[in-house]
């Protein structure tokens, strides 16, 4: 009979966190910078560091996507650029920058680093590995060595599947979390300035006029208000006030002597 190590209570699935630790903390680092530049320059900044990072490889660098948007009306252009580079790579980025600010006439508008502790995750996935892998071997020897019947060989067969998914998937995140701690993430925001015309000799005489127009026109808005306002009362009033003074006329003249009439 073949006999399965059920989860979790297979020796082979407890597992001791205490036993396995970490050198040094493994860290995600993530930076961001911002630039603000003449709107003729921050595309051209951007396409310079972007090819700094395509010229080092993709060993070194790597380029995750890069956007760009523009209003030719404001005359502003914003891109941003997303990198995932080494420690290497980014000493060499950071070494360039008062070069770069200096060729491109740009400052540092943002500049921030933020990182997460991946230690504890990195600690508990590969223990979680070693003991898949361990039970996965144990499987593979049973099915290999216990000529057992059909459908118990089925069921070993089912649950290796599984085991192995499950290999593949911790392997996977392992290797993405190792990626993160071994390279940094960027973040490179360009921003350009618009450059303010200046003033023209006829700008206040420009203004005042457009004042006095404005005023004009806020009267005349306030008198159309006024009569619209007014126009329901006197299409009541109106004819309540004829009403009355025809009334009032009859009155007096059947009041009047007849020698006065």
């Amino acid at each position: 009979m073949v006999v399965l190590p059920k989860e979790p209570n297979a020796p082979v699935q407890v597992r001791e966190p205490a036993v396995v630790s970490a050198s040094t903390p493994q860290l995600a680092y993530d930076y961001t910078y911002g630039f603000l530049l003449p709107a003729s320059d921050t595309e051209r900044m951007a396409k310079h560091h972007q090819a700094m990072c395509e010229g080092a490889g993709v060993a070194q660098c790597q380029v995750l996507n890069a956007s760009t948007n523009a209003n030719p009306e404001a005359g502003s252009v914003r891109v941003e650029v997303n990198l995932r580079a080494t420690p290497q790579w980014l000493k060499k980025f950071e070494n360039s920058l008062k070069g770069d600010l200096k060729s491109y006439k740009a400052r540092i508008t943002q500049q921030t680093v933020t990182s997460e502790d991946l230690s504890l995750e990195i600690i508990d996935s590969e223990a979680r590995l070693k003991n898949k892998m361990a039970l996965r071997d144990r499987l593979q020897a049973i099915i290999r060595q216990s000529p057992g019947k059909i459908a118990e060989l089925i069921e070993a067969e089912t649950q290796l599947s599984q085991v192995q998914a499950d290999i593949d998937s911790l392997s996977s995140s392992l290797a993405v979390m190792r990626k993160r701690v071994a390279t940094s993430h960027l973040t490179l925001t360009y921003d350009s300035h618009v450059q303010s015309a200046a003033p023209s000799a006829f700008a206040p005489l420009t203004e005042a006029l457009g004042q006095v127009v404005y005023t004009l026109m806020a009267s005349l808005g306030f008198l159309v208000i006024c009569v619209a306002a007014a126009l329901p009362f006197a299409v009541v009033l109106c004819p309540l006030g004829w009403w009355g003074f025809t009334l009032w006329r009859k009155r007096k003249l059947a009041r009047t002597p007849a020698h006065e009439k």
